[in-house]
């Protein structure tokens, strides 16, 4: 526990680190904080980080603002490089151009797929990777940042800061201030890695006094004259719903936009930030007023799901489905998409899988659909979804000639029913589906076709370029998968996973060099990509770099212990510089884990042999053979067994 000590007179020690700050947030915490901070530093920015304000990105995007016109004029490039990032924290004031999918272009009943909530965690590295090129080719720029109210900002802007002084906050220099309210400095360090430089001090001064705003009076004044309207609020405002819905005097009123915005930030992947509107919306469901293709009862229900099942709450996701949609849900239409999601929780989501019920439920929905005009698109578009579900069902039962044509015949009922220009995103999933399958089966023709066929209407989605990259690399074609590689980097914020792939894909070609910044990269993203650790320390240890390849295997082994082949390439690197019992003691490591490795035996002769321990030596060149009796080396190893026993070959 850290000591409470008033305001430091100056941060020098803490650059690259995280001063927390308590005191009561109000006015006088505001204009404290200015105070003391025009005393310590020329060049400090004061961020308000209250989700309430500024919503997701609330902290993050004023600092960003307050340096893109310069970065725009001084190194477009740059800016050009990040406006995926760039485009998702200023919304509707910038487009990536050329960059959007068709999970972006998706609107109402085609919205079929939300992003993965590790998209949204990309945004913080790209903005992270923003701000390291433009502070170290940079002029003059803030040092000392200052977010007030840390503990009420967004998931992603905390994440944002988490990134920021673990990948470069002691290169730029950067001190990081957090300001939170009394006694709440454990918890805003829980947020940063446990080795970022810290300290703690407290803020005496006054809290300002309740009472509402003459804005959120106005603010609640417009939501009630809109209750019952089509109209969407716009997405600036969607922090206000939630400070309306704590502060205001009638905060019901809040509640049919505030389900709109959980919609919606699902559908960007934004989960945890979600999260504040969940529960409101959950204890309120009934009193929302259901109007129909725009807050049906399962659009709530099902934004509700979506998102519990994203931050891993399945068991309460499949209660809520249950208990406030198939037991209160009387459309037909409605009660299939909710026998869809009851099938994937069965087949995908729930700890015990049970694919009789699963398909039960996807029949059922088949059924209900029998209820709804054949006239009505929905029911053709859901009857596609539905066995779509059970393509996803029949894969996972290990028959993937079933699931192959399941998705097949909907993807051709689609076209011939619903003609070209509908549901474009399904269809092109559709295609992905087919291809991921052909992957398992490891039909590498058929799969690259098929990831072609959804690129052909999908080309700006990452991560089809990602995946096809790595069939591209099972089949040997390399200089396919780099361009794929590339192509998904171009696409995306940054990830870790397509610079591990590509990191494998350079070492398959023994461009050992560009294998070893790949797998770097890769690492600085995401510490705990084990494969990419693992592959630069093989990297290194070909260069002939083996500190730095010793180090990759113990960091590898620190984070999981229990990987036998991780072991042996780290006992004969330890071999080769010498340390033969070192190298004995890691692959006595390795047949603890893996008794039935048989080049660990193969590899722990040799070490028991330099030792003086050859009858130990010979048991386990005998086990080897055990384990592989069809060795190449068989003749060999006998000879050697026979040499260090003085006994004739094994029979």
């Amino acid at each position: 526990m850290h000591a409470m000590i008033p305001l430091p007179p100056d941060v020098d020690t803490l650059r690259g680190g995280v001063l927390v700050v308590e005191g009561e947030p109000g006015a006088a915490r505001t204009e404290a904080l200015a105070v003391w901070t025009r005393g310590v530093s020329n060049d400090a920015l004061i961020l308000p980080s209250d989700f309430r304000d500024g919503g997701i990105w609330a902290v993050v995007g004023p600092w960003i603002a307050s340096l893109l016109p310069r970065i725009e004029r001084q190194a477009p490039e740059l800016a050009g490089r990040h406006a995926l990032e760039l485009a998702v924290v200023f919304p509707g004031q910038r487009r990536a151009a050329g960059l959007e999918t068709l999970t972006d272009q998706a609107a109402g009943a085609e919205s079929v797929r939300n992003y993965a909530m590790d998209r949204a965690y990309r945004v913080p590295h790209g903005l992270v990777e923003l701000l390291d090129a433009w502070y170290t080719q940079a002029p003059p720029a803030p040092r000392l940042v200052v977010c007030d109210g840390f503990d009420r900002a967004g998931a992603l802007s905390r994440r944002f800061f988490r990134e920021l002084l673990r990948r470069r906050g002691h290169k730029l220099g950067i001190t990081l201030v957090v300001v939170v309210g009394p006694g709440g400095a454990a918890e805003a360090l829980r947020h940063f890695h446990p080795g970022v430089p810290s300290a703690v001090a407290r803020l005496d001064v006054p809290a300002d006094p309740p009472g509402l705003s003459p804005r959120m009076e106005a603010f609640g004044h417009m939501l009630r004259e809109r209750v019952g309207t089509h109209e969407f609020p716009p997405e600036h405002v969607f922090p206000d719903l939630l400070r309306y819905w704590e502060e205001g005097d009638q905060p019901v009123a809040a509640l049919p936009w505030m389900a709109y915005a959980l919609g919606r930030f699902n559908h960007y992947g934004f989960y945890e930030d979600a999260l504040l509107f969940l529960e409101p919306v959950l204890r309120g469901v009934d009193l929302i007023p259901e109007t129909k293709d725009f807050l049906t009862r399962w659009n709530v229900v099902g934004a509700v799901f979506n998102c519990l099942i994203a931050v891993g709450q399945v068991d309460r996701a499949h209660q809520v489905v249950r208990d406030e949609a198939l037991a209160k849900i009387s459309d037909p239409l409605d009660r299939a998409r909710a026998c869809y999601v009851l099938a994937m929780l069965h087949s995908r989501f729930l700890d015990v899988k049970d694919f009789a019920a699963a398909e039960g439920y996807v029949n059922e929905g088949l059924r209900l659909l029998e209820r709804v005009d054949a006239g009505d698109e929905n029911r053709d578009f859901l009857h596609v979804f539905l066995n779509n579900g059970l393509a996803y069902i029949r894969s996972r039962q290990g028959k993937p000639r079933e699931a192959i044509e399941l998705c097949a015949t909907g993807h051709d009922r689609m076209r011939t029913r619903l003609g070209g220009h509908k549901h474009r995103l399904h269809r092109s999933v559709l295609l992905y589906n087919i291809a991921q399958v052909y992957t398992a089966t490891r039909e590498y023709d058929k799969a690259a076709e098929y990831y072609g066929q959804a690129l052909e209407m999908d080309p700006n989605y990452s991560e089809y370029h990602n995946e096809r990259g790595n069939v591209y690399l099972a089949m040997g074609r390399y200089d396919d998968a780099i361009a794929d590689y590339r192509e998904a980097i171009r696409l995306s914020a940054p990830y870790q996973e397509v610079w591990t792939n590509l990191g494998q894909c350079y070492r398959q070609m023994r461009r050992l060099d560009e294998a070893a910044d790949a797998y770097s990269h890769a690492l600085d993203l995401d510490p705990d990509a084990g494969l990419a650790r693992v592959g630069r320390a093989q990297v290194r240890a070909a260069l002939g770099q083996l500190d730095g390849a010793r180090q990759d295997y113990e960091s590898a082994l620190a984070a999981n212990p229990a990987q036998a082949p991780v072991l042996m390439n780290l006992a004969v690197l330890l071999y080769r510089s010498g340390d033969v019992h070192g190298a004995l003691a890691r692959l006595d490591q390795a047949v603890a884990h893996d008794p039935a490795a048989a080049a660990v035996y193969r590899n722990r002769a040799v070490a028991l042999e330099e030792l003086g321990r050859p009858d130990d030596a010979a048991r386990d060149l005998a086990r080897y053979l055990e384990l592989t009796p069809a060795a190449a080396d068989r003749d060999t190893v006998e000879e050697k067994i026979a040499a260090l026993t003085g006994s004739l070959a094994v029979a």
